[in-house]
């Protein structure tokens, strides 16, 4: 495509949303949406293309191997030097031969290519043989160096993540009291040292014998490594698969939803209909989460009564990746409200976290400082003031395997701080008067797995909230002292339900006109197309 193209179609697609308010038919954000998925060729003069193809011979295309000539081939104990020559001179090709190459070669092969054999007396024989234009260059066996280019940054990147449930307890016994506590901890790390993890294995991938030796240098991006030439083989198939795999990326998006549940579905939402109306695939294996989250088969997702019981959850996976059909059947069950839908794009195995609210300051540790002196004493409070964090929090770390499955930690928090008012007596004639935090948080910490555009969804995690509702006849109700006669006081409690959907998608080449693809699709679902619009686009407008 045109490196000019796609910066043109990005620039009109915006435009033209943002035009779509003026525009109810949704024909100008669709047109913008056709412009984008079409691939231009690039304009080439004709007399450009005739010196080009002039100037090169016709070749086969460079992402496919030219074919080559097969051929049987026996030597027995013949010297390396006479048998490069030999092998150039058969073969047509041209091969220098370094003056301290030596020893003998002995093989017997069938229907082999050119390339098999010079690839298997390198590795068995551990010459160096490197192709350097049309000459293939032969070094002697030994330790040799060589500097390959690595491109990623030069930094070291740690993160955290905690879930905790602790408590305590006071009893009394025969023989006094004693305090007993209890407590559920997971603590997450993730440390990431990219270059000095990359020295470290390379140096035991070669080993350390006969100046064997591997340099790093990430301010320019470089490793030289002095091994063998069959080591050097396997370092540079080392390096090419590292960086390929570290510069995978995936999209994460996220929707954090509170359902208000209705008359009828008190004990949070009826999971079994969720799976039945949509196409659930297997579940997935959380590790803890505030409550308690079970694995079940997808078939038959059910909370068990002890799930139930403590507001914990589930964790399971639907396939078509689709946030409406999911959001429209939580409507059947409540109201829903949705609290974040945040979008991140994140490489492989590095932890994204996204955070939105405030942080509020209250005191968490206060002491008093008596200063005496001959006269007078003097009292200085000391008060350690901490924030803490009130809103939501998402952290996830992604791993993408061969096969676009994606391994997932997950670490949602929805957290509310509210200020509390604590008296400290301090004597008989001292009081102190502190302004607390009090903590309401759902949260939940797991690891699953699920394929490039599935829908993860963590459900469960339940609150209830209790407010008191008053109503009163008009006007009597305001009379002072007798109007309470006239006022109803009531305690409403209600129960939610938090839910937290996420589809990773891994991306690729055809990703980003995946979506689209899936945007125009949508905005057909909104906007249907006017009679004749469509049979227009089916005779080839696309």
């Amino acid at each position: 495509m045109n490196l000019m193209t796609r910066p043109f179609a990005v620039a009109l697609l915006g435009a033209s949303l943002a035009a779509c308010v003026n525009a109810p038919d949704g024909t100008l954000p669709k047109d913008a949406l056709d412009e984008a998925l079409r691939t231009y060729p690039d304009p080439v003069p004709a007399a450009v293309e005739q010196e080009l193809r002039n100037a090169r011979p016709a070749r086969a295309s460079i992402s496919a191997e030219p074919r080559q000539r097969r051929f049987n081939i026996a030597a027995n104990n013949v010297e390396a030097a006479s048998f490069f020559n030999a092998l150039a001179s058969q073969h047509n090709i041209s091969i220098a031969v370094h003056p301290e190459v030596n020893g003998t070669i002995s093989l017997n092969l069938r229907q082999a290519t050119l390339t098999d054999t010079l690839t298997a007396i390198s590795r068995l024989y551990g010459y160096g043989i490197e192709q350097q234009g049309g000459v293939y260059q032969v070094h002697p066996n030994g330790v040799r160096t060589r500097t390959f280019n690595v491109n990623y940054l030069m930094l070291s990147r740690d993160g955290q993540s905690q879930t905790a449930i602790s408590g305590s307890s006071l009893s009394n016994g025969e023989n006094g009291s004693s305090e007993g506590n209890s407590s559920t901890r997971i603590n997450t790390e993730s440390s990431n040292d990219f270059w000095a993890s990359l020295e470290s294995a390379l140096g035991r991938l070669i080993g350390s014998e006969d100046g064997r030796v591997v340099v790093t240098n990430p301010q320019a991006g470089l490793v030289s490594v002095r091994a063998a030439p069959d080591e050097l083989a396997l370092v540079e198939d080392f390096l090419q698969r590292a960086e390929r795999q570290l510069k995978r990326q995936v999209i994460l998006e996220a929707r954090i939803i509170e359902v208000e549940l209705s008359d009828g579905f008190e004990q949070g939402i009826d999971w079994d209909n969720l799976s039945a109306g949509s196409t659930a695939s297997r579940s997935a294996t959380p590790l803890v989460t505030a409550g308690n989250v079970s694995s079940y088969p997808a078939s038959t997702v059910q909370l068990n009564p002890l799930a139930e019981l403590l507001g914990g959850g589930v964790v399971f996976n639907i396939t078509d990746g689709n946030f409406s059909s999911v959001i429209s059947l939580l409507q059947t069950q409540g109201e829903v409200n949705t609290l974040s839908n945040p979008r991140v794009t994140t490489s492989n195995n590095q932890k994204a976290v996204i955070k939105v609210g405030t942080d509020e300051y209250f005191v968490t540790d206060f002491s008093l400082t008596t200063t005496t002196n001959s006269s007078t004493s003097e009292t200085t409070p000391d008060i350690e003031l901490t924030p803490f964090f009130s809103g939501i929090s998402l952290d996830v770390t992604p791993q993408i395997a061969e096969d676009n499955k994606v391994l997932l930690h997950i670490h949602p928090s929805v957290s509310e701080v509210s200020d509390v008012t604590k008296v400290i007596q301090y004597g008989e004639d001292l009081s102190v008067s502190l302004p607390l935090a009090s903590s309401t948080i759902r949260e939940s910490d797991t690891i699953v797995e699920a394929r490039s555009g599935e829908l993860i969804i963590i459900g469960g995690l339940m609150q209830e909230t209790q407010s008191e509702q008053n109503s009163g006849v008009p006007v009597l109700s305001e009379i002072p002292v007798l109007g309470n006669l006239f006022k109803n006081r009531k305690l409403a409690t209600t129960k939610s339900e938090l839910v937290i959907m996420l589809r990773p998608v891994v991306v690729n080449d055809a990703t980003w006109q995946t979506e689209l693809q899936r945007s125009r699709d949508l905005l057909e679902k909104w906007y249907p197309p006017k009679s004749g619009i469509l049979s227009t686009i089916s005779s080839g407008a696309l």
